[in-house]
């Protein structure tokens, strides 16, 4: 069993690749619970450079989003973080939070960052790498403060603010609602996606991202993110026997 160093208050520490994931999984919640059901929030079954993907549901308005995440901040108060390599789609955004110990909450500011905007705001290094750095209370002035965002309004004050996100949405047609079969047929209809999802995968290996969401919500069972030509596809699988 592996042993983890403890830090100085004697709480175990989280490794950056875990503190990435936590910080996923927490403002994937909190975009959740701001948009009150109106984005449902994807993550790729591998990971090729995006990690989560909100949606606006019953749509293909797509926002592919790459977290960066940080547990402790510079002797200043300075966030900063080094990016090693970043998908240049120009829908996505990079999320930037601090996640301090003990308790590894989001803290109550964050940037919220389009891709070219942040390619214009990082410092490009000689290895190809991002350097991003500043300050959650926007103390200094600064270009980057116009994407500090509170975390609890994600929705609001980021994602209702993309071009296009809250043109209306058509209703669900009347008496067409996804049913809810039995058990058997459930199971049966979820391991087709995954067949689907891995034959997709070993057909276009790192060119597509296979999203699911955690819960359904509409009919769009797998999203599919065009890598190289930064496109984006639903499908709603159903299967037979």
């Amino acid at each position: 069993m592996a042993l983890l160093d403890l830090d100085q208050t004697g709480f175990p520490g989280f490794s950056e690749a875990q503190v990435g994931a936590l910080a996923e999984e927490r403002l994937a919640s909190a975009i959740l619970v701001d948009s009150l059901g109106s984005t449902a929030v994807g993550f790729p079954l591998l990971d090729l450079g995006f990690d989560l993907y909100p949606r606006r549901v019953r749509t293909l308005r797509v926002c592919p989003v790459q977290v960066k995440a940080r547990s402790f901040l510079a002797p200043s108060g300075e966030f900063q973080v080094s990016v090693a390599s970043l998908q240049a789609d120009p829908n996505g955004a990079v999320l930037l939070p601090y996640l301090p110990p003990p308790d590894w909450q989001p803290g109550p500011a964050l940037w919220a960052i389009g891709i070219p905007e942040f390619l214009a705001l990082a410092v490009h290094n000689q290895d190809g790498s991002y350097q991003f750095s500043g300050y959650l209370d926007g103390r200094f002035p600064s270009p980057a403060n116009r994407y500090l965002v509170e975390t609890r309004h994600l929705q609001r004050q980021w994602l209702d603010r993309i071009p296009g996100w809250t043109a209306p949405v058509p209703p669900a047609p009347a008496g067409l609602l996804p049913r809810v079969g039995r058990a058997g047929a459930r199971a049966f209809g979820r391991s087709a996606e995954l067949w689907l999802a891995g034959e997709i995968m070993r057909a276009a290996l790192q060119d597509v991202a296979v999203v699911q969401d955690r819960l359904r919500v509409d009919s769009v069972d797998l999203l599919l993110h065009d890598l190289r030509g930064y496109r984006l596809g639903g499908l709603s699988v159903h299967a037979s026997t």
